[in-house]
C-alpha cells in the first residue's frame, strides 16, 4: 500500500501530501522520530525500531558525512497499561534503567508516559501501519471511559541486535558467529552484570549511586493535569507517591536485585573496536529489566504466583521459578538462567530444548528434573574450534543443579571465568 501511495504520489507531483501518512511517526518529549517496523510483540508489550528525524535531516542534508544512520537508530518499547500494577511495574523498570550504572545493563535514552482514552492517545491514534502518531496531543474531553496509561521507552540501538539474533545467524549461515574466547568474553560480561545485580556489598565499594530523578521530572512533565491514570479516584500524584518505584541512595545499594529472566533473547550484543588493527571486543548488554524484582519482594501470594507463570521463557527459566517453590527463589535463579545461555553460546539451542527434540521429554518436565546432555562435540552446531570445551561443560553443569544451594553464586562463576 505505501509503494502504491508513493507511485502515486510521485506521478502526481504530491508526494508530500501521502508522506505524513505513508510514515508512522511518534514524538517522545518534544523528539520526533520515524516509526521503521514492528520488531516484537508481547501481549501490551510492543517494541519497534525507530530513527531520529533530526538526525535523519542532518544526515540528508550533509551526505559527505559518512554516518552509517546507525547512531540515529532506537529502540522504542511501548507498553499499554491497564492497572495500577502495570504502571507501577512500567515505573520500576523506568527507574532501574535509570538507576544501574553498569556497562553491561541497559541504559535508557529516554521515556515518556500518556494518557490513553478509548484506544487514543490524548486523541491521537496508536501505532500502526500507514499512520501517523503524535504523542503529546491535547485531549479536552473529560470522559473516563477505558482510560489506560501509555508508557514509550527508549533504547540504544545495537546492529548485532540480541545472542538469539546471533544463533539464528549461525543456522541459517550453517556457522557461528563467535569464536570461542569471545563466547568466554561474553559470559564474562553477563557473571559481571549479575554480580552487580546480586551484590550490594561489591556495589556500595565501586560507587555510591543516587537515584536517577528522571522519572519524577519526565512523568510531570507530560502529565500535568489532575485528570486521573486509571480511576477517577486515583490521581497521578497519589500513585507516584504510594509507589516505591523511586528509592533512595541507601536503599538501592542495600537491596539484592535478581533478573529473573535472563535468556538470549533480551542480552543485547555491543561490538567495539579495541585498536587500529581491527580487532573488536563483544560487550553483552542486559536490555530487559522488566521482571528484575527485589529479593524482599519474593512473596508467597497468589499475584506474585500468577506473575512468575507470565515471565520468562521455560527452556531457561530455573525448576524454583516453574514450580514456583517460594521458598528456595534467590539469585542462584539467575545463576540456572546463565547456565543455560552458556549452553545455548556454545551448542546453538537450550539444553532442555535439546532434550525436548532428541527424546520428546516434556520441557517442564526435563527443567525440573534437570535432565540434560552434553553434544559429542559442539563443532555439531558450529565451525568454532573449541579448546576448553570441557571446562564449559563443567561450568554448566555447576550451573544446572536443581538444588539452588548446589548452584556456584556469581563470584564464583567468574572466578571459574577467569580462569579459562
Amino acid at each position: 500500500m505505501d509503494s502504491i501511495l508513493k507511485l502515486i504520489g510521485s506521478c502526481l507531483c504530491y508526494e508530500h501530501v501521502f508522506s505524513r501518512y505513508t510514515v508512522p511517526e511518534v514524538t517522545i518529549n518534544g523528539e520526533k522520530y520515524i516509526v521503521n517496523e514492528l520488531i516484537a510483540e508481547d501481549n501490551d508489550c510492543y517494541k519497534y525500531t525507530i530513527t531520529s528525524q533530526s538526525s535523519l535531516n542532518s544526515a540528508r542534508a550533509n551526505p559527505s558525512s559518512g554516518s552509517d544512520n546507525n547512531g540515529n537508530k532506537y529502540i522504542l518499547k511501548r507498553v499499554n497499561c491497564f492497572t495500577m500494577e502495570d504502571l507501577k511495574i512500567a515505573l520500576t523498570e523506568i527507574n532501574y534503567y535509570n538507576t544501574f550504572d553498569c556497562k553491561y545493563i541497559m541504559k535508557l535514552v529516554d521515556s515518556q508516559i500518556l494518557q490513553q482514552y478509548n484506544g487514543l492517545i490524548h486523541g491521537v491514534p496508536e501505532i500502526s501501519n500507514g499512520s501517523s502518531l503524535t504523542l503529546g496531543s491535547s485531549y479536552s474531553s473529560t470522559s473516563t471511559n477505558n482510560i489506560s496509561k501509555v508508557c514509550n521507552i527508549v533504547f540504544p540501538y545495537f546492529p548485532l541486535g540480541t545472542i538469539d539474533d546471533l544463533m539464528n545467524k549461525s543456522i541459517i549461515n550453517n556457522d557461528f558467529v563467535l569464536n570461542e574466547n569471545e563466547i568466554i568474553e561474553i559470559l564474562l560480561g553477563v557473571a559481571r552484570a549479575l554480580q552487580y545485580l546480586h551484590n550490594p556489598e561489591l556495589r556500595n565499594e565501586s560507587h555510591h549511586i543516587e537515584p536517577s530523578n528522571n522519572i519524577n521530572t519526565t512523568v510531570n512533565d507530560t502529565y500535568k493535569t489532575t485528570t486521573p491514570i486509571l480511576k477517577s479516584d486515583t490521581p497521578l500524584e497519589h500513585i507516584l507517591n504510594e509507589s516505591e518505584t523511586v528509592s533512595s541512595g541507601s536503599n538501592f545499594n542495600n537491596n539484592v536485585y535478581i533478573g529473573m529472566n535472563l535468556s538470549p533473547f533480551n542480552i543485547f550484543i555491543q561490538k567495539n573496536q579495541q585498536n587500529d588493527n581491527e580487532e573488536y571486543e563483544f560487550t553483552p548488554v542486559i536490555g530487559d529489566l522488566s521482571c528484575c524484582i527485589k529479593s524482599s519482594e519474593i512473596c508467597n501470594s497468589i499475584q506474585f504466583k500468577e506473575w512468575l507463570d507470565r515471565i520468562g521463557h521455560v527452556e531457561y527459566k530455573a525448576p524454583e521459578l516453574i514450580q514456583k517453590n517460594i521458598e528456595v527463589i534467590s539469585t542462584k535463579s539467575d545463576i540456572w538462567s546463565f547456565g543455560c545461555l552458556t549452553y545455548a553460546l556454545i551448542y546453538g539451542t537450550s539444553p532442555f530444548k535439546r532434550e525436548e527434540e532428541l527424546r520428546g521429554s516434556s520441557l517442564s518436565y526435563s527443567v525440573n528434573i534437570g535432565k540434560f546432555s552434553f553434544p559429542e562435540k559442539a563443532e555439531k552446531y558450529t565451525d568454532t574450534a573449541f579448546t576448553k570445551l570441557n571446562e564449559l561443560n563443567e561450568l554448566i553443569t555447576k550451573c544446572l543443579k536443581v538444588d539452588p544451594n548446589q548452584r556456584l553464586d556469581t563470584t564464583s562463576v567468574i572466578e571459574f571465568i577467569t580462569t579459562l
